[in-house]
């Protein structure tokens, strides 16, 4: 059940603070004032900011990336918080909420995997299981389901979603690897596609596949082939944003050449 956060709100009012000003002209005066601050949670070195998404129900929700306190939720604008802790009773312990959405009839979707974990001898750090996990909560976040086909496989990490207007549902991540596939691939950016808020996901069928971990990975930053494994990814979140009707953005950069660089794409030949 959600609870009241331990912490204590605490409100600081700040001066006003100068951002920019142009060379002449008006656009010179312009100065932003920081109004307030609220505290959410008592200082922790685990929680952090993932994402943070409105529902249709006007509640702002934080990912902190924790499963307790879990998400963090607001009714009044963010002037006080109540934690909702997340119960993944279907995914092995110690998950971490790597993405985060709520679907416009309020259902909460969760992306979440193992955390990196330093190795016993404390001289290396990685992903000690790199499945990731598809989970849905219809009861405001009391309990998360795992979506059905919604394991991903070896090293599918760094995920983003974006849910549009229109209800089409898009996963961005590493592509990962399949049984068989080719260990170069794993590095590649991809996004998997839904339509229709998830009930099926393109798969180069007519049909579609309802199982979202067989959804056709469109590779929109393939990674470099010509260099070694350690320079060909991106250590980036392969950050997704809908800029207009069926015209996206993604971001990413590669270790090879640290450019940030942003792809805009759209999807052809739509039914």
């Amino acid at each position: 059940m959600p609870k009241r956060t331990d912490s204590v709100v605490i409100w600081f009012v700040f001066s006003l603070t100068a951002v920019t000003a142009w060379a002449g002209g008006s656009l010179a005066e312009v100065q932003l004032f920081i109004e307030d601050e609220v505290i959410l949670a008592p200082a922790s070195a685990d929680l952090d900011t993932y994402n943070v998404v409105r529902g249709p129900d006007g509640a702002i929700w934080l990912n902190t990336g924790e499963p307790k306190p879990g998400l963090f939720r607001s009714k009044d604008q963010g002037r006080t918080w109540e934690t909702v802790p997340v119960e993944l009773s279907q995914a092995p312990p110690g998950q971490h909420l790597a993405g985060f959405h709520i679907a416009r009839d309020g259902s909460l979707w969760l992306l979440h995997q193992a955390p990196p974990r330093h190795t016993s001898d404390g001289k290396s750090f990685g992903y000690l299981d790199r499945r990731v996990f598809f989970s849905k909560s219809t009861d405001g976040g009391r309990s998360f389901r795992e979506v059905p086909g919604g394991l991903f496989g070896f090293a599918s990490y760094r995920w983003s979603m974006v849910w549009t207007e229109d209800d089409w549902l898009v996963l961005a991540s590493h592509a990962g690897q399949d049984p068989g596939q080719n260990n170069d691939s794993i590095g590649d950016h991809v996004l998997r596609i839904s339509l229709n808020g998830g009930k099926s996901w393109l798969d180069g069928t007519e049909e579609g596949t309802r199982l979202p971990a067989k959804a056709k990975k469109f590779a929109v930053f393939p990674a470099y082939r010509d260099v070694g494994k350690a320079d060909h990814y991106s250590a980036s979140v392969p950050a997704t944003v809908e800029v207009s009707k069926n015209r996206f953005l993604t971001f990413a950069a590669y270790k090879k050449d640290n450019i940030l660089r942003g792809r805009f794409w759209r999807l052809e030949n739509l039914p």
